[in-house]
């Protein structure tokens, strides 16, 4: 496999992921520019991932004014700022791997795209779950006609009660003027794979959702605006000392608010930013529960759940066929088959990489290298009506949730293309 150059735009935990790739695979890619607003996470980044200071900008458009500088650019900024960076750089001529989703809007998502083509540039999106090892063995079972002919299939995603307060109240996308709908931020590529492993189109969405619980109104008797300063604190598994204090983690959710693991520095944190509040006082707006129905073609009717109320962060799937049905946990790697009047078979799936989702961020780096090396191959990655797929079925679960209305997908995309 070929080595390719490329500028990351954004040292938070998806740029951090991307550049320790290449750090343990320089063969592989080579970052030759890194851009980051915040200092610390970029002198970090630039001492802990081999990438030369002179080449550490705060600004993306001091990397363009340097002329072209690397094959590709991977964009990890923060969801509202994709679109203005990412045409810019397709503007200039860059390959481009850009973190989902694609942008916050739309319309903004469909602009992208359509620079893409003009420009005639490769652009792949971060649907990370496709190179899952876990999702790509579903997708051989149902292809293969293990169980006959799917008829339904039911995913549901466990964000985890402590992902959730810690993400989606407290954090960067706790705000849906501010980044976009949690369907979209959070599981546009959970509908991708449904899309991908099924390889039809949906149709048809309904959808139901609220913010539920995470109200002023749900706030206990006593509680203080932050939790250094609560009295009843210590029964809460919300609390952020036990989230960011009481582990000797410096991993992700830690590694997010600081790189400074030291007690005092993180005491220091939860002191000044979000990270300390009460999720029940965080003026936060994202739903917390949802539910989207869809009619896929051939009928195959889909059920996805989008959760809180969690103690695991995961995915669960069940996939029901004509013959038999597929269960499955993701992060436990675990799927079992049961074909009707036989004994079930379990299978365990081992990842190459150990790594977040299941090792299928190092997974999809690998393929992004090969895409972007390979001139002739014939990739999907590189599709834009599959890419787009998985955003207009979130947007038109989120017209669908705000008008209490069912939406038809074929209508829905012939007033939205591109």
């Amino acid at each position: 496999m070929a080595q390719i150059t490329a500028v990351i735009v954004g040292a938070g935990n998806r740029g951090s992921v991307y550049a320790r790739y290449a750090s343990e695979y320089p063969q592989k890619l080579k970052i030759n520019a890194m851009v980051e607003k915040n200092v610390g996470k970029l002198e970090y980044a630039s001492q802990n991932y081999d990438i030369d200071k002179n080449y550490c900008f705060s600004e993306y458009t001091q990397v363009l004014e340097m002329g072209k500088v690397a094959d590709a650019a991977i964009i990890t900024t923060l969801d509202n700022a994709h679109k203005e960076i990412a045409i810019e750089f397709i503007k200039r001529g860059y390959d481009i791997l850009l973190e989902k989703p694609l942008a916050v809007s739309l319309e903004d998502s469909l602009e992208i795209l359509k620079n893409a083509k003009k420009y005639n540039v490769r652009l792949m999106t971060c649907y990370v779950l496709r190179y899952s090892t876990f999702f790509g063995k579903l997708k051989e079972l149902i292809n293969k006609g293990i169980v006959g002919p799917v008829l339904a299939v039911d995913q549901r995603e466990n964000i985890g009660y402590f992902h959730m307060a810690h993400s989606y109240v407290r954090g960067n996308w706790h705000s849906t003027k501010d980044s976009s709908p949690i369907i979209l931020a959070k599981s546009c590529h959970d509908l991708d794979i449904l899309h991908w492993m099924l390889e039809k189109k949906c149709t048809r969405v309904f959808s139901m959702g609220e913010l539920k619980y995470f109200r002023k109104e749900n706030m206990p008797c006593g509680a203080a605006p932050r939790c250094l300063d609560c009295l009843v604190e210590e029964p809460c598994p919300y609390s952020a000392k036990k989230i960011y204090l009481q582990t000797d983690n410096t991993g992700w959710p830690v590694s997010t608010i600081t790189n400074d693991f030291s007690y005092s520095a993180r005491m220091e944190v939860l002191r000044n930013t979000d990270y300390g509040k009460c999720v029940y006082q965080c003026e936060n707006d994202v739903l917390d529960y949802q539910t989207v129905d869809m009619e896929f073609e051939e009928g195959i009717s889909v059920s996805f759940t989008l959760t809180a109320f969690t103690n695991d962060k995961t995915r669960i799937i069940h996939i029901y066929g004509g013959m038999g049905e597929i269960t499955g946990d993701f992060e436990k790697g675990e799927i079992t088959v049961h074909r009707f009047g036989e004994q079930a078979q379990m299978i365990k799936v081992v990842p190459p990489y150990q790594t977040a989702h299941a090792g299928s961020d190092f997974q999809m780096m690998d393929r992004f290298v090969q895409v972007m090396t390979d001139r002739t191959g014939n990739f999907i990655e590189l599709d834009l009506n599959s890419t787009m797929e998985s955003h207009y079925m979130a947007f038109a679960a989120e017209k669908s949730r705000n008008e209490k209305l069912p939406v038809d997908m074929i209508k829905f995309k012939k007033e939205h293309n591109f």
